[in-house]
């Protein structure tokens, strides 16, 4: 398996979409995106991500199951995962970080920290 340092978005808004990809551009990443669990081991299988981000509020999959599968296989279970969600969604934030997630965000706080995030884990 090929190791590069990109970033892998899970999420299936073209709005976050399109900001996280701008951002990584202009912080130099290289950034990926799939919108369900399919796309997500083909992609992983061409090369491991540095950083996945998962969208909690995925309409074409269950976020939750994938972080549980991210974490416990062994190709993906050391790669950060940091997934962001409705601020008012204390619940299913709640889930992802028991899932595995090494961070949990609200989207504002994403939105706000996403430059210093990326360059974090992909120095």
């Amino acid at each position: 398996m090929d190791t590069t340092s990109h970033l892998l978005v899970v999420t299936d808004d073209l709005f976050f979409s399109a900001k996280i990809g701008e951002t990584a551009r202009q912080v130099g990443v290289s950034a990926v995106f799939v919108s369900d669990g399919d796309e997500l081991d083909a992609r992983i299988q061409q090369a491991a991500p540095a950083l996945i981000v998962v969208d909690l509020g995925l309409m074409k999959a269950d976020s939750i199951s994938l972080i549980e599968r991210l974490k416990q296989h062994p190709l993906t279970r050391t790669i950060p995962v940091i997934a962001y969600g409705s601020h008012v969604d204390h619940d299913l934030m709640a889930r992802a970080a028991r899932a595995g997630c090494d961070q949990v965000l609200p989207r504002s706080a994403f939105s706000q920290r996403l430059p210093g995030l990326l360059r974090a884990a992909l120095g």
